[in-house]
């Protein structure tokens, strides 16, 4: 998870690749492999699981005034999991 390392911890590297990442960690178990997901990342219908996806999510946790690496992030043109 290429973009939680940019966000949390933007210092260790200078440029980020994320092929058809995951940027949205709240919205991923509603993607048509979402369901796959929620071993790994817990569900939103859970509080407890809720507030740890919020505080690792990259979208939820970017700040303003703090420099991120560059970003070349890529999809599939039609890859159901990209809204």
């Amino acid at each position: 998870m290429v973009f939680g390392v940019m966000v949390h911890h933007p210092d260790v590297c200078s440029a980020v690749l994320a092929h058809v990442g995951i940027g949205d960690v709240l919205r991923v178990e509603r993607s048509p492999n979402g369901e796959f997901n929620i071993t790994e990342f817990g569900t939103v219908t859970n509080e407890r699981h809720f507030r740890g996806m919020h505080a690792y999510s990259p979208m939820h946790n970017v700040q303003n005034g703090t420099v991120y690496p560059a970003v070349m992030a890529t999809t599939g043109m039609n890859d159901p999991r990209v809204e």
